[in-house]
């Protein structure tokens, strides 16, 4: 014995005056099969109209990573280093991450937009010659200005006190950078 299984559909043909009986008055009257014949041309056309996107993929950097339950672990199974080493070559190869990572330049040959037109080509024309080149070296006067700074917290050009002169004013010794000080123990009466 068969059992007929009856497929899932989606949504029935609308009833209602016109479908089915025929408007009152009209003299016009659709019997059911018309009716059915009517929405599945109707379907047909909703479901060429829509169109589904191409293949999936998902990006991996918000993609939560949920552990398996230690029961699911079995510590007597142990991986060849072959397999390690095709498992981490397949990574290496089929990693989302690192193709999000490089720059345009890097991932195409040519630019995908007009707009990437504009700086495709962005490595500089001429190397730079050491001779031109002119980077920022300290001497000894901006040496002593910066170290000036982070002993007194002011700079040597300020009209403003610096610490250890506030420090002398108050007969506190100045404290070093890095130094425990000592609290003494309350006096007992």
């Amino acid at each position: 014995m068969v059992d007929i299984v009856e497929k899932k559909r989606g949504p029935s043909p609308p009833k209602g005056p016109a479908i089915g009986r025929g408007s009152p008055g009209s003299g016009i009257g659709i019997d059911e099969v018309s009716a059915n014949r009517i929405w599945k041309e109707h379907c047909s056309k909703v479901e060429a109209m829509i169109s589904m996107p191409g293949d999936f993929q998902f990006n991996p950097l918000t993609m939560y990573a949920i552990t398996e339950k230690p029961t699911n672990f079995i510590p007597s199974t142990l991986v060849s280093k072959s397999e390690y080493d095709n498992a981490q070559e397949y990574v290496e190869r089929y990693s989302m991450i690192k193709t999000m990572e490089k720059t345009p330049p890097e991932k195409f040959d040519l630019p995908q937009t007009t707009s990437q037109d504009y700086g495709w080509e962005s490595h500089p024309l001429v190397e730079r010659n050491p001779l031109f080149n002119y980077d920022n070296n300290s001497c000894e006067i901006t040496q002593f200005a910066a170290n000036y700074f982070a002993l007194m917290h002011t700079t040597p050009f300020s009209k403003k006190k610096p610490i250890v002169d506030l420090l002398k004013s108050l007969k506190m010794p100045p404290k070093k950078p890095g130094a425990v000080v000592a609290k003494e123990p309350p006096a007992k009466s």
